[in-house]
């Protein structure tokens, strides 16, 4: 049982984010171990000064209403002090009834990224006081700024506890990461700001309020697992970056309905122009003859009539437009893990949970009721199952056999060929928006983490 992922997962009131990284550290160097060390050997492991130390313990050692005691309680025994002079050691321990607690409240579902967190929080020292290097091994950065301090490490290691195994953190706010870090929403920003420009996060989503589409939404982290200092964590899994044109439909129609939105109110017109409709309407994308685009239309042309739908979109701010492409990036993403498969024989499935999703988010969080909240739902839906099937197209071309090995094969049979050795390669992706809109950015990962 991983006591230090229990940690990493609780939130502990009046407990700084200082000391609970030092729990946490604790914890990963064994605290019976840790308990007997001198206050030189827990600086050194920690890289916190002698003095924070000091503060950190007696902090942890207040007194807790729920354990009678501290987190930290004195050892009775003494140690001899360094070389059997000076002052005596004090030692500590962890208090058993807070070690019960850890034992119990592990997750729900098993944490993807133990290994990660246990790397992070295990490296030797040099690793993060190193500036980083180029590719020809020039320096890149020369200053404490541009190091990782202890506690940035430690809040790289929350990121890390809380992604999924594609590093991608999903419908959780700075309030919420900062509060489990035991941090204030600036303190968070900030160590997300100096992350950000150190490239171990590779791009930030802010949330949303107010929407009538989405209403009040957390925003999600992107973490980069491509990262060089990350790389002895993989072993030989291998991890790259793709950027793939797309018919991102989704993505033209929020930016249309906004941008027609002043024009239509100053020509007091009540008709939805003919671009407008062609982006909306899915029966002129690709796979047009599914039942289940054909469920969708019908769905939203239901809903008080296209109207209706079209007015979800209407005067939407520039977050809200960024925020419906990423809503739609993480759901392709779901049923490119789901439904590969299916994807591989070209075979439509409806995903009933991920479409219940959809819903939930767009009738519980925004202002839509009852058939324009599932009108909508299945719109997103078909959107993200087009994109799902559009990289799974492009990555099966990835397999595409070379034109002397495969001159006595039909086209059909070699993108056949292709498919099924991208579907034993084993890879995963995500898929990530890219600054330019009708473009994805994907990242790939073959076989799984080697964790230990």
């Amino acid at each position: 049982m991983d006591h230090a992922i229990n940690l990493l997962l609780m939130h502990i009131p009046g407990v700084s984010a200082t000391a609970k990284y030092f729990l946490v550290k604790v914890l990963y160097l064994g605290h019976e171990a840790a308990g007997r060390m001198s206050l030189d050997e827990l600086s050194s492991h920690t890289r916190l000064t002698k003095q924070v130390v000091v503060r950190i313990r007696k902090e942890l050692a207040e007194p807790v209403k729920k354990y009678r005691g501290g987190y930290l309680l004195k050892d009775d025994s003494v140690g001899a002090g360094h070389r059997g002079r000076g002052r005596p050691r004090k030692y500590f321990q962890l208090n058993p009834a807070f070690l019960v607690d850890l034992s119990l409240g592990g997750p729900d579902e098993e944490v993807v990224n133990a290994g990660v967190c246990r790397f992070l929080m295990q490296a030797p020292v040099e690793r993060w006081t190193t500036s980083l290097k180029g590719s020809e091994g020039e320096a890149q950065a020369d200053s404490v700024k541009d190091r990782l301090s202890a506690l940035n490490l430690y809040f790289l290691t929350v990121l890390w506890m809380l992604a999924d195994e594609m590093g991608a953190i999903w419908q959780k706010g700075v309030g919420e990461i900062a509060q489990l870090a035991g941090m204030t929403r600036t303190q968070a920003k900030n160590h997300l700001c100096k992350l950000k420009r150190m490239g171990y996060i590779d791009g930030r989503l802010p949330g949303v309020s107010g929407s009538l589409l989405f209403g009040r939404s957390p925003g999600a982290t992107f973490l980069d697992p491509v990262h060089p200092t990350l790389a002895a964590i993989w072993g030989d899994v291998e991890w790259h970056w793709e950027r793939y044109p797309n018919q991102d439909s989704i993505s033209w129609a929020v930016w249309d309905a906004f941008e027609n939105h002043h024009e239509k109110r100053l020509q007091g017109k009540t008709v939805i122009p003919e671009h407008i409709t062609s982006n909306l309407h899915i029966g002129r994308r690709a796979l047009e003859d599914s039942p289940l685009f054909r469920e969708a239309w019908r769905e939203l042309t239901q809903s008080e009539g296209l109207l209706g739908v079209y007015r979800v979109f209407t005067g939407v701010s520039q977050k809200v437009r960024t925020y419906a492409r990423a809503v739609l990036y993480q759901y392709a993403r779901k049923i490119l893990q789901q439904q590969a498969p299916a994807i591989f024989e070209s075979k439509e499935i409806l995903d009933t949970d991920i479409l219940q999703d959809l819903q939930r988010l767009v009738a519980t969080n925004g202002d839509l009721e009852g058939k324009i909240a599932k009108g909508v739902a299945l719109w997103v839906y078909s959107r993200a199952y087009v994109l799902a099937w559009e990289i799974f197209q492009q990555r099966a071309w990835a397999y595409m056999a070379a034109e002397n090995d495969a001159s006595d094969l039909s086209r059909m049979e070699q993108v056949k060929k292709a498919r099924a050795a991208l579907s034993e390669s084993g890879e995963a992706w995500s898929v990530f928006p890219d600054k330019r809109v009708g473009y994805t950015r994907v990242l790939i990962k073959k076989k799984s983490i080697i964790s230990g």
